[in-house]
């Protein structure tokens, strides 16, 4: 895992509720950068941190990211940023080409819906949800850009809400039906009622998602061994809630169960 410094002083600063700042880092490309507020543990960061590298493992496309050291002098007063210098940030790799699914979608026809070339993707995306209970992205806020000048791809961020917003130590609940992708419009551009309703269709898709999070299981300590100690994060009880709760055998098939109720609601309603 990278760790990378700024190099200039920071120019902008997103308008978003964690304000992430855009910078300039030592390997010459620009990072958005979210940071910690104070001498607390950086446990926003840590899930940003623990769902991308996830997100790797299941080869969903998701920023490339590193850590980043913001230098004091590179913080301008006037930006009115209240963040721990002393505690490396978390930082996604900025690229101009995406665009927010949230503008691209409303302006997409149906030639464009057939141009994703891995549409899987989506319902991996609306699995993976489920699966670390990420509430932050429903058809009212996606959280998912679009990128490609031919075949068109979805690119998974901002995970800092996973666990129903951070509540990992209390267990997890299921996502409902409206906190859940597959609840958006695009799900029937990309897909036919007849796939979506065939239960053979998914069976590949399981178990590809299963083996994913046997994946994750299995690289979970040298995950956890990356985390910056300045984040204060419990690694050893952060490692047994993840295994006892995330990779147990029970929670996989209530996610499983909740994934075929939210198709199956949708279909209904159509």
């Amino acid at each position: 895992m990278p760790y990378l410094h700024s190099i200039q002083a920071i120019e902008k600063v997103f308008d978003t509720g964690c304000r992430p700042l855009l910078a300039h880092c030592s390997d010459l490309n620009y990072y958005v950068c979210k940071y910690n507020t104070g001498a607390t543990s950086a446990d926003r960061l840590f899930r940003e941190y623990l769902a991308s590298s996830f997100l790797k493992i299941w080869n969903v496309p998701t920023p490339d990211f590193a850590f980043v050291n913001i230098r004091l002098k590179h913080v301008p007063a006037e930006l009115g940023v209240n963040m721990n210098l002393n505690c490396p940030a978390f930082g996604s790799l900025y690229q101009r080409e995406y665009k927010e699914l949230d503008a691209f979608y409303h302006s997409m026809n149906d030639y464009q819906s057939n141009r994703y070339a891995e549409r899987q993707d989506f319902l991996s995306i609306a699995f993976f949800d489920l699966w670390l209970a990420n509430d932050d992205r429903h058809p009212g806020h996606y959280n998912l850009f679009v990128t490609g000048n031919g075949d068109l791809h979805f690119v998974a961020f901002d995970h800092e809400q996973i666990f129903n917003g951070g509540n990992l130590d209390k267990g997890l609940y299921e996502l409902s039906q409206e906190a859940s992708i597959l609840s958006s419009p695009l799900l029937f551009k990309l897909f036919s009622k007849k796939e979506l309703g065939d239960r053979a269709f998914y069976e590949p898709l399981f178990q590809n998602w299963y083996l994913c999070t046997q994946s994750c299981k299995a690289r979970l300590a040298a995950i956890l061994e990356e985390v910056p100690h300045e984040w204060r994060i419990n690694i050893g009880q952060q490692d047994e809630y993840l295994k006892r709760i995330v990779f147990s055998e029970e929670w996989f098939e209530r996610c499983k169960k909740a994934f075929f109720e939210i198709i199956q609601i949708n279909l209904n309603r159509r």
